[in-house]
């Protein structure tokens, strides 16, 4: 099995293991007793998920789309205050926090490598799938 393979199966793994934490969290007292423990495993799937499956040329896209999770739970806080959903409400603040338990390790590893590598001009497939404007492609993507 590849590292690629195995880092696709452990990303798949942490956001099954959100799901189903997130699920139980609030009426299963097995998971609610154990949260630390759960998610400490959900932050080490995330950063062997960020060391294992994250390209350099998949490096901002990633950080965009761990961004827009993060940012879903507090977007989302208000509408689950909603009477009428208050039977669903704790599933899905339980599924966010244990999402953004595990995405946020992997977010960190991926920034950080795509900083190094902006720092020590390793630009190679550094933004190169950003759709640069003409005047900036020409010029190499420096400003003229």
């Amino acid at each position: 099995m590849g590292e690629s393979k195995l880092g696709e199966i452990l990303f798949l793994v942490g956001v099954l293991l959100a799901l189903v934490v997130g699920l139980l969290a609030g009426s299963v007292a097995v998971v609610q007793e154990n949260v630390a423990g759960i998610y400490a495993v959900l932050a080490l799937l995330g950063l062997l998920v960020g060391f294992m499956n994250i390209s350099p040329k998949e490096a901002v896209g990633f950080l965009v789309a761990a961004i827009a999770l993060l940012g879903v739970s507090s977007a989302l806080t208000p509408l689950l205050q909603v009477e009428s959903l208050a039977s669903v409400a704790p599933a899905i603040t339980g599924f966010l926090a244990a999402l953004a338990v595990f995405v946020a390790p992997a977010a960190l590893v991926v920034a950080l490598i795509s900083v190094y590598q902006m720092a020590s001009g390793q630009e190679e497939g550094m933004g190169n799938e950003l759709n640069l404007p003409p005047a900036m492609k020409a010029s190499g993507g420096k400003r003229r």
